[in-house]
């Protein structure tokens, strides 16, 4: 039988690997421009509405019961549907 050597590596030499492979990657992140938005908020605040978004002109389908905004294609051109303002 072969006697098998076994080498211990020390933990800070593991660490030091570690954040070596962190810092490379870091690097090549941001040279190889991949922009990713990264939005961790977690004391998101509601919106007040301004004055155009309060009274608002919206075409409502009477059938389905869906509301189309101006820039909707179907704004006004459903078969059975009125004008409401919110």
């Amino acid at each position: 039988m072969s006697n098998v050597t076994r080498v211990h590596v020390p933990g800070y030499l593991t660490f030091l690997v570690a954040v070596t492979f962190a810092c490379c990657l870091a690097i090549w992140y941001h040279y190889s421009g991949l922009r990713i938005s990264w939005n961790f908020s977690l004391s998101k605040q509601p919106r007040a509405p301004n004055e155009a978004q309060i009274n608002r002109k919206v075409w409502t389908d009477k059938t389905t019961g869906l509301y189309y905004c101006p820039e909707s294609q179907l704004y006004g051109h459903t078969a059975s549907g009125e004008y409401l303002t919110i």
